[in-house]
């Protein structure tokens, strides 16, 4: 709970609201973070407002001024915000980053970062290229980050597996980003759609694609998942004479899905989905393939911050692409004093 904004504080509340006990120090770590105040001589008034994150506290698309002046900021002096570990601030949209530090700050402003700080991941493609992965942080001002834990863009989606010639309402799902990126669907001719899988929740693996087994064999993309590190999910296979199995879902991208399908009484149409990327990578491209050959394999979803894999068939030739990467901190044009102490996927640009 949030201390007041005026009268008197005591020692005893401000103790409180760090989960302190024994004596208080104003000049200690807790203390200084709960003011907003990295140096300087600390003011019981410094605390106005203030109120301590708790424990496994998590952020939804946090605007760091509009929580500095919430929480007592006086919009002059100098401010710190430290994540603490264990908290997260993230993102669900790929058009607005998990941080944005933005506005006016006369004194300067700092984020120290124990925590996980993550972007959305981007979706797979349905019949299309991979979508692009969000950023983690978006500044739009001159400020100061370090990072000790993880800072990390939400990965790109996978390309579909796509037939433009023959069949265009027929393709092979891109597995989903890192960071929840959806998987693709898949459509084989006018019947039912098969639903790419779900992107993870915090902390959760993306969901496996559905699967379409009759009349033909085909996987959607699996979802990205949001774990950090994260393992991302393996691609399906169609074995032939056999059904086709789910692509994964997993903590980092999702695997892209695969398809099978007879274009003719001797051809067949192998399509292969690119695996959805990792933290701050672009996803994997999709492959094309007619010919009498049968089989295909998706694309695996990148691990921790590794490109997805590229579909791929035999013979297969390049298609649809996968979205970019996140980037670690968007820049915009603005001077960022970074001190990377531990790891940041996606690009500082």
């Amino acid at each position: 709970m949030a201390l007041q904004v005026s009268g008197p504080i005591s020692a005893s509340q401000i103790r409180t609201e760090i989960s302190g006990a024994g004596a208080l120090s104003l000049d200690a770590a807790a203390s200084r973070s709960l003011a907003g105040k990295p140096s300087g001589i600390i003011k019981y008034s410094d605390f106005y407002g203030k109120a301590a994150i708790t424990p496994g506290q998590t952020f939804l698309k946090l605007n760091l001024r509009k929580w500095a002046v919430e929480h007592g900021w006086d919009q002059v002096s100098p401010y710190s915000f430290t994540l603490p570990a264990g908290c997260i601030i993230w993102s669900d949209d790929t058009n607005v980053a998990g941080l944005t530090i933005d506005g006016s700050w006369p004194g300067g402003v700092t984020f120290i970062n124990n925590g996980w700080v993550m972007g959305q991941g981007g979706a797979g493609g349905t019949n299309t290229a991979g979508f692009a992965g969000g950023p983690a942080i978006s500044i739009g001002v001159a400020c100061t980050i370090t990072n000790n834990s993880y800072i990390a863009g939400g990965g790109g989606g996978g390309g579909a597996g796509f037939d433009a010639l023959m069949h265009p309402t027929n393709c092979a799902g891109g597995g989903g980003g890192a960071g929840g990126g959806a998987g693709g669907n898949v459509r084989v001719a006018t019947y039912p759609v098969a639903n790419g899988g779900s992107g993870g929740s915090l902390n959760t693996s993306g969901s496996n694609g559905a699967v379409i087994t009759t009349p033909y064999y085909s996987s959607a993309g699996g979802g990205g998942g949001r774990i950090l590190p994260g393992t991302g999910g393996a691609g399906a296979t169609w074995t032939t004479g056999s059904i086709g199995t789910a692509a994964k879902g997993g903590g980092a991208g999702g695997g892209g899905g695969t398809m099978l399908s007879m274009v003719s009484p001797q051809q067949f149409e192998s399509l292969a989905g690119g695996g959805g990327g990792g933290w701050g990578a672009s996803g994997g491209r999709a492959q094309a393939w007619r010919s009498t050959g049968l089989g295909a394999t998706g694309g695996a979803g990148g691990s921790g911050g590794s490109t997805g894999g590229n579909g791929s068939v035999a013979l297969g030739t390049a298609n649809l692409l996968g979205g970019a990467g996140g980037k670690g901190i968007a820049l915009n044009g603005y001077t960022c004093n970074f001190t990377n102490f531990g790891t940041t996927w996606g690009a500082v640009s």
